[in-house]
């Protein structure tokens, strides 16, 4: 939505169907589909491999399997097409040089929950945080879980 906000015409492409993807949808392969003619591609390969959820007991069925880690795959399509990217994904997840956010820092969810939501970006050109940089910002709201 962010990128939209800013001006972007955004394209979603995903493996799954995504029925309330609010933007121009394809439903296919993103490490197979052919990237000409974007501007700029965000990356969000499955964060299941390196979650520090794996195996908790919330899901521990889900998580009986080994994932797939795609993040090395989907860098090395990103940086041969030449296109600006980024590349989203969970804290613990191999990411170069990466920028960490979180929901907290832009003051995120409801008015008696605040979203912990923390999240490491890297790009293929330099980022810098704002000046007015604080961190996170946890207050002792309960937290919205956000899982999937």
């Amino acid at each position: 939505m962010g990128l939209h906000q800013a001006g972007f015409e955004v394209t979603g492409v995903d493996i799954n169907p995504q029925p309330n993807y609010p933007f121009k949808f394809i439903q296919g392969n993103a490490l197979d589909f052919p990237v000409d003619g974007f501007d700029f591609i965000w990356a969000s390969p499955p964060c299941q491999a390196h979650t520090t959820l794996k195996g908790s007991a919330w899901d521990k069925k889900a998580y009986a399997k080994k994932h797939l880690d795609l993040i090395p795959e989907t860098r090395k399509k990103l940086e041969s097409s030449g296109i600006n990217y980024t590349i989203e994904n969970v804290p613990c997840a191999p990411l170069r040089n990466a920028i960490m956010l979180c929901g907290s820092m832009f003051q995120l969810g409801t008015e008696n929950f605040q979203l912990r939501r923390h999240r490491i970006f890297e790009a293929s050109f330099y980022v810098g945080m704002p000046n007015c940089y604080q961190g996170c910002r946890h207050s002792k709201l309960p937290t919205i879980g956000i899982f999937g």
